[in-house]
């Protein structure tokens, strides 16, 4: 592997470990645990302009990643905030508890069950394409870097349009205690996770069309892990399970978990 490789591994490790350690010291000031959520894609996007500064790569390959970052990034953080302004997600309540039962100092337990494992290590590696992808002037831009671009695009207007889906679906006093099924809901459980995991393809695919940019399938991979696991689509489905267990239970066996299908009879 090329040692500049690994140098600038070690630059997006260092940028993304201190923008989490940053927030967490923030959390602590402002007893909210939950301010990393919506500036998640933040750091995303301050590690995507760090490269863009420091690497001398196809300055169309950079225009296209940052640019592709700044809009996930800008949509996903008014999303997020927008839900959870003012008020500390009731999930970190709960790990306070769950913390305390342990007799662990909550501080110390959410800088490293928190922002580092979830927040940081997490982030450094679905960040990979955002220097595989800018690190050299060659190859010029191809059909791999557009079929990425395709593809985000497809991701993103996927988790936009599932998320005001559900928006709405919420706010609307007739469905309380029901389940989401109509729109793209009808055919995944969860839409808005499958179209964040094409978004990140997407930069695979670009990163893909560069020298080692093979590396960045680590990306997807990680972030399907995190989706698919029980900090994802699990933690969401136990929740539902407890709730709303009559309905969630015919939507379960009716409905795909993530890749959107026609509904089952």
């Amino acid at each position: 592997m090329p040692v500049d490789i690994l140098y600038l591994a070690l630059i997006c490790a260092a940028t993304i470990f201190g923008f989490w350690i940053t927030l967490w010291l923030i959390s602590l000031a402002v007893d909210d645990s939950s301010i990393g959520d919506p500036l998640y894609p933040v750091g995303m996007a301050i590690t995507a302009g760090v490269f863009y500064l420091i690497c001398d790569g196809n300055p169309a390959r950079q225009n296209l990643v940052l640019g592709l970052t700044l809009i996930w990034a800008a949509r996903l953080a008014w999303h997020i905030g927008a839900r959870n302004w003012g008020k500390e997600d009731p999930r970190y309540a709960r790990l306070r508890t769950h913390a305390a039962s342990l007799g662990q100092n909550y501080a110390w337990y959410s800088l490293t069950h928190v922002f580092l494992s979830l927040g940081a290590a997490s982030g450094v590696a679905i960040a990979f394409p955002l220097f595989l992808a800018q690190r050299t002037p060659e190859p010029a831009l191809g059909t791999l870097a557009l079929a990425g671009t395709a593809l985000f695009c497809i991701g993103l207007t996927l988790e936009t349009v599932a998320d005001i889906q559900l928006r709405r679906f919420l706010r609307d006093p007739s469905h309380h205690n029901q389940v989401m099924r109509s729109g793209l809901w009808r055919y995944s459980r969860h839409p808005n996770y499958f179209g964040e995991f094409l978004v990140w393809c997407g930069f695979f695919l670009i990163a893909l069309e560069t020298p080692w940019g093979w590396l960045a399938i680590v990306s997807p991979l990680t972030l399907a892990y995190i989706l698919l696991g029980p900090l994802g689509i699990g933690l969401v489905e136990r929740r539902m399970r407890k709730k709303r267990p009559e309905a969630f239970e015919d939507y379960e066996r009716a409905t795909s978990a993530f890749i959107p299908w026609p509904p089952r009879p």
